[in-house]
């Protein structure tokens, strides 16, 4: 059966016995009751097999190098493509940034959340930034947030600095006619 614009739905003319109702867990939405219910239904019917629905959340950001190394994410500061970002809480997932340094978890149920980047090799650590939905930044590299309502949270953000080991050194090689040290 497929629900009304009500949300309510119908078996009609079942015999009576055992039976097991299976819901389709609607696109955009988290359950808030089981998704199966095993019932017994007497002659009479049986009203309320009800399934709750709580709308979802998403959680985004980039991954990018602070290149001025002032904690946002100015235009034109390079991206990084390939970093893993984990996401723990009431749904366990990783993502892989994206060619533009992003990367977006969705069908989020409301909770508690850590989202965590892993260091990219060749890099050193910048400041992460709290995003839209708010949320405490635990460094090095991990932001907690607590999604209390339904929301798109956006700015989730992990700096770094540039590549380890690309610092330039400058002298000079000179004559030191009188042996003093000064060119």
């Amino acid at each position: 059966a497929s629900t009304a614009a009500d949300g309510s739905y119908s078996f009609p003319n079942l015999v009576p016995g055992n039976y097991t109702i299976v819901e389709t867990q609607p696109a955009g939405y988290a359950s808030s009751t089981p998704n199966t219910l095993a019932v017994t239904v007497p002659p009479a019917g049986l009203p309320g097999q009800d399934f709750g629905e709580t709308l979802t959340s998403s959680l985004a950001g980039f991954v990018y190098v602070d290149a001025n190394q002032n904690g946002q994410r100015d235009p034109g500061e390079p991206v990084l493509p390939g970093v893993t970002v984990l996401l723990a809480g009431p749904v366990n997932q990783s993502v892989t940034t994206g060619a533009d340094g992003s990367y977006h978890f969705s069908g989020l149920p409301l909770g508690n959340y850590t989202l965590t980047e892993q260091q990219p090799a060749g890099y050193t650590d910048g400041p992460d930034s709290v995003g839209t939905a708010n949320g405490t930044l635990q460094p090095p590299d991990s932001i907690a947030v607590n999604l209390t309502t339904p929301v798109n949270g956006t700015g989730y953000n992990f700096s770094e600095r540039g590549l380890v080991g690309t610092g330039t050194l400058l002298g000079r090689v000179f004559v030191d006619n009188n042996a003093n040290t000064i060119r």
